[in-house]
């Protein structure tokens, strides 16, 4: 969906060209009025030994100015007789040459130009390869990467070339040149008025990730840590001095250094960034967080400069949307998503829905907050690559560094009806949120598109999500692009204005650069914090809003009666603030284990417990006068079972193992709700009411779904069903997806009669509580009629 001044519209678009298997006009067939067409920019697979992703098109960048522009239109053209009528949103595959990586490449390289390349084994590496603290330089592969001593050596079916630097200079230059040449190129085009905008991509697996391993395998290994290559150390030094606006002593005094200029400025030793505690100490590692912070702030200026580029060189207003901008933050590599959504020259991310959660009884779910885009005025396109369910399963495979596929965790169904389930119920959160829209695409041949089933529920989701897109909150107008929108209503021909939905009550927020304190934390902020989080609150019958700090720091988040901070390791004055304010409205809010970690730690207790209206102490330093006296066991919240999952890895029972830091209420006024186990000391949870609200703490990294929907009752905010069903309110319909089958009770909250979406058939007359006898796993579409 797009949002146009508060007009919302229904974007389903085609993946054309990928491996140049889609020449038909499958996608025509299917009713999509929108296709995605790649362009190869700088991706010189061929080259390195890897034929299959640009045999549709030759690299068009393919070194310093030079650019084969015969090898645009053609693409075009094709995809033009593929589907007369359809618009294009046109992918640039941004990647660099291979002799980019070579101190000297007229000696190191040898071999035809078109053929493969020939890596004498002396091969020295350019500054601008990325290297680890040991001095090894990266070699990528398709997926991953691996460092080492000797040059790539890339043979029939084996893609290695160095891997370069986002913080190079040249590279920047360069490729935002290119991006710039391509797009010059298609604007002057015959089929430019086709073109409704840009989406860029490249880096890792096509996602503008610098070549980075999973999180695990960061969380325990030093070598895997880059990039400390001469252009990152430069680079460095620089957002030093710009961090601490020049003033040398105030670095000291952050890094525990005595530094006598900026240009002594070093990253930490690699073994300083994992392993060990579970976060840094911000005593003495502030240093290390830095280096996090750099690393993931440079790529988000590489992506910023190549989004900038198409902008500037298009002849007309574009819509631009960008891969590894979709990412939910909670990846490493990925945590400056809320600084993106801020960029005047991004209008869209995109993103897959998150892997291992597709197959029921899972709750599905996308890899992105989606309420922030809604806030930021930006849209989400989810790359729908679901294998479909007419495909042969495969066994698993192993992509690179411990990371495995099967047909469960990648979304392959069993038959249709599981299909349509998938779809469905993530189709349903991209309407809620309001402002997105989703490519489909699949990895198996084009005839799978044939199977009728699969077309009729293609054309059924886009009828029904031309009659039902919302919009939750109305976007800040001074966000869009209003033309480039105009371009994509014309191209969609869709004009339909959207009901208001029932507003949801509760909000989660989470902070992203929490992530850049993690050291072996990181796996379990990346699958229990964040991934592990988002599946309970799918599951617990509370239609829940997701945000990033970003936007609660920027007043963006709307007011809700139940509001989870869920990690917020550092407060700054903003956050302290918003928060000071939702206590004052009377809000309830919830604050999980590590909450003002590093205020706590650096001697501001004062400032922490003020913003909270809750003192909040390290667990060895919390005093004896609070344990004393018996729980109130019959506190409604501490009806049901524990606060989170007993099998997760955050359990309070291993928070001090796992975290190296636990909180206790050291508070007298505090209602006890429960103690960690092993030590018998207050604080797993505790509740105090504060300036009109009611302050919650639960020592915990995460909420179980029953816990979401008991603090949801305690604060008065809506929940729709009992926890154990998966639900969403977007406009006049609502989405359930029950865990266990039989009696599903639904509150609408105000009267309505309910009709199952297709066929339409009333299910429930006018009321504001619904009885339904519902199938286990089974996604329903509801619409809700409500009375007049």
């Amino acid at each position: 969906m797009v949002v146009s001044a508060g007009n919302p519209l229904n974007i389903m678009a085609g993946r054309w060209g990928f491996w140049g298997r889609y020449v038909d006009n499958v996608y025509d067939k299917l009713g999509l009025d929108l296709v995605e067409v790649s362009l190869n920019v700088g991706a010189h697979s061929p080259r390195v030994g890897y034929v299959e992703p640009v045999a549709y098109m030759p690299p068009f960048w393919t070194g310093p100015g030079q650019y084969n522009r015969g090898s645009v239109i053609p693409v075009l053209a094709r995809a033009a007789e593929a589907n007369p009528k359809a618009r294009f949103l046109v992918a640039l595959t941004v990647d660099n040459y291979p002799e980019m990586g070579f101190a000297d490449p007229e000696r190191a390289l040898s071999g035809p130009v078109g053929g493969l390349m020939k890596v004498s084994p002396d091969a020295q590496p350019s500054d601008d390869v990325i290297r680890n603290d040991a001095g090894q330089s990266l070699i990528r592969t398709a997926h991953f990467q691996d460092f080492r001593d000797g040059p790539p050596q890339p043979a029939g079916g084996k893609p290695e070339q160095y891997g370069i630097s986002y913080m190079s200079e040249r590279f920047r230059k360069e490729s935002v040149d290119a991006v710039r040449e391509v797009v010059r190129e298609v604007e002057a085009s015959p089929y430019a008025d086709r073109v409704v905008g840009y989406s860029l991509k490249g880096g890792q697996d096509d996602q503008l990730y610098s070549w980075s391993p999973p999180d695990g395998v960061l969380a325990t290994n030093p070598s895997r840590w880059g990039d400390y290559s001469p252009v990152a150390r430069a680079a460095f030094r620089k957002w030093a001095a710009a961090r601490y606006r020049g003033d040398v002593t105030t670095l000291n005094q952050a890094w525990g250094t005595q530094l006598t200029s900026f240009d002594e400025v070093a990253p930490p030793p690699a073994a300083e960034l994992c392993g060990g505690a579970g976060f840094h100490n911000p005593v003495n590692e502030r240093r290390s967080y830095d280096f996090k912070r750099f690393l993931a702030e440079g790529r988000a200026d590489f992506i910023e400069g190549l989004s900038r580029a198409v902008k500037e060189s298009a002849s007309r207003p574009v819509f631009v949307a960008a891969w590894g901008v979709g990412d939910g933050g909670h990846r490493r590599d990925n945590t400056v998503v809320s600084r993106l959504l801020r960029s005047p020259h991004i209008d869209a991310g995109f993103h897959q829905p998150g892997y291992g959660v597709r197959i029921p009884p899972a709750v599905g779910g996308m890899n992105a907050l989606l309420d922030s885009y809604t806030v930021n005025g930006k849209i989400f396109l989810a790359d729908m690559d679901h294998r479909l369910w007419t495909g042969r399963p495969k066994g698993a495979t192993t992509a690179g560094q411990g990371v495995s596929f099967n047909d469960d965790s990648v979304g392959r169904a069993k038959d249709m009806a599981m299909q349509r389930d998938m779809w469905r119920r993530e189709f349903a959160r991209l309407w809620a949120a309001g402002n997105n829209g989703a490519t489909l695409m699949n990895f198996g041949p084009t005839e799978e598109w044939a199977n009728p089933e699969i077309r009729e529920e293609i054309a059924r989701i886009k009828k029904l999500g031309d009659e039902r897109v919302a919009s939750s909150e109305k976007p800040p107008e001074k966000s869009f692009v209003s033309s480039a929108w105009d371009s994509i209503k014309q191209a969609l021909n869709i004009t339909k204005k959207a009901p208001k939905p029932p507003v949801p009550e509760v909000a989660f927020v989470f902070d992203e650069e929490a992530v850049d304190w993690a050291r072996s934390a990181l796996p379990q902020f990346h699958m229990g914090g964040m991934i592990e989080q988002w599946n309970e609150a799918h599951a617990s019958g509370v239609p829940v809003r997701y945000y990033y700090a970003a936007d609660f720091r920027q007043g963006l988040v709307p007011p809700a009666k139940l509001v989870v901070l869920q990690n917020l390791l550092d407060i700054d004055e903003a956050t302290g603030a918003r928060i000071k304010a939702l206590r004052k409205a009377g809000a309830t809010i919830v604050v999980l284990q590590g909450t003002g970690h590093v205020q706590l730690r650096t001697g501001r207790e004062a400032f922490v417990d003020d913003v909270l209206g809750l003192k909040l102490r390290p667990l060895e330093t919390a005093t004896s006068e609070v344990q004393k006296g018996p729980l109130d066991a019959g506190h409604p919240l501490l009806a049901g079972d524990r606060w989170n999952k007993p099998a997760q890895s955050w359990n309070a029972e291993r928070i001090k193992e796992i975290a190296g830091f636990s909180l206790a209420v050291d508070d007298p006024s505090a209602t006890v709700l429960a103690r960690y186990p092993a030590s018998g000391k207050v604080a797993a949870a505790a509740i105090r009411p504060a300036s009109g609200g009611q302050v919650v703490f639960v020592g915990a990294y995460n909420l179980s779904r029953q816990a979401i929907s008991r603090l949801a009752a305690w604060a008065g905010a809506w929940r729709m069903t009992p926890p154990g069903n998966a639900v969403v309110a977007a406009g006049d319909f609502v989405m359930v997806q029950p865990m266990v089958g039989g009696k599903v009770e639904l509150d609408l909250r105000s009267p309505a009669a309910l009709r199952e979406m297709p066929p339409g058939t009333v299910v429930s007359p006018s009321s504001s509580v619904h009885t339904l006898e519902l199938e286990k796993d089974r996604v329903y579409f509801l619409q809700t009629e409500r009375d007049q």
